[in-house]
């Protein structure tokens, strides 16, 4: 057994964890803090929603960065199996 649906299960609750559970508090949480230290009133929640896409860029340099060797790694797992 090669452990690939446990990685998946895995990958997929860890993603989960972060998409629904913690970024959502994450952006309320920096909306108050833009209320509260700054006069931008209902466009606070406008900058926290931009500055966590900062996170999605650092997710995308992150795939590519994988990408690099997916087709080596195919190759290796083809070999093997």
């Amino acid at each position: 057994m090669c452990g690939c649906a446990l990685a998946s299960g895995i990958l997929l609750f860890v993603i989960n964890i972060f998409g629904m559970g913690i970024g959502p508090q994450f952006t309320g949480i920096l909306s108050d803090v833009f209320q509260a230290t700054t006069d931008l009133g209902a466009g606070s929640l406008r900058w926290a929603l931009v500055v966590s896409l900062v996170f999605n860029l650092f997710a995308a340099i992150l795939y590519w960065y994988a990408a690099r060797t997916l087709r080596e790694d195919l190759a290796a797992a083809k070999e093997l199996g």
